[in-house]
């Protein structure tokens, strides 16, 4: 048997009212909603509430400060998605919706670092290109210890865009130092990618020293500081 549906009676004065008809946001039923101008009738839609989203960049940035803080705490075998999932304070399916797997997140964190170097490098302002190239040996190291689990993880795969456009940025540094005479005539990008290897060997030796880095810290400034006089006074006129 089918159901009869009664017909609305509407209060006397009031037969100008109208329907419309709107769809509902789930299984798409449709729903007849009656809008007229009686006090005591309101439009049913006014109180539906709405759900409020975190917003994407948001989760984003929380997935990544949550795998950085892992990756400095336990090292790359301790980033997992279950474990980033529980920091992060998100469910794993947000985790492959807004980044990816593991080796998505592994990326993303590589990027971000090499691009806040990137950023830290093309700001220096010092004048003198002596002087501007040893500022940029001595920001290429702090942020190498300010961040040692996520400096291990970015040589551990192939290079990435943003590793290169670091190696540029150090490049132009370079050609600043030739256009005022001051450093050799040698191909920029070689000259680049040698200090570049010079300084990583010795960040590597550092970080992977039985010392704490606390022990004897004077002692390897001073050491790193006469590595990147060596190699500045090795490429001037």
């Amino acid at each position: 048997m089918f159901a009869m549906r009664m017909p609305v009676r509407l209060p006397s004065g009031h037969d100008d009212c109208t329907y419309r008809r709107s769809r509902c946001d789930r299984g798409h039923a449709e729903t007849a909603v009656m809008a007229c101008t009686h006090p005591r009738i309101t439009d049913m839609t006014q109180s539906q509430p709405r759900s409020k989203r975190t917003p994407t960049l948001e989760i984003h940035g929380r997935i990544l400060d949550a795998a950085r803080r892992i990756v400095e705490r336990d090292g790359v075998d301790g980033l997992t998605i279950r474990a980033l999932s529980a920091q992060a304070d998100v469910s794993p399916t947000s985790i492959y919706q807004h980044i990816g797997g593991k080796q998505a997140v592994c990326d993303a964190l590589i990027d971000t670092y090499f691009t806040d170097l990137r950023e830290q490098l093309i700001a220096i302002d010092e004048s003198d290109p002596v002087l501007r190239l040893r500022r940029a040996g001595i920001i290429y190291r702090e942020h190498a210890l300010d961040a040692p689990g996520i400096y291990a993880l970015v040589w551990m795969g192939q290079a990435s865009d943003s590793a290169q456009h670091c190696l540029d940025a150090i490049t132009q540094i370079i050609r600043y130092g030739q256009a005022a005479s001051v450093f050799r005539g040698d191909d920029p990008h070689l000259i680049a990618s040698s200090i570049w290897v010079s300084i990583h060997g010795f960040i590597q030796f550092e970080l992977r020293s039985a010392q704490p880095r606390t022990r004897g810290r004077e002692r390897v400034d001073r050491s790193y500081g006469y590595l990147l006089d060596l190699l500045i006074r090795g490429i001037q006129r």
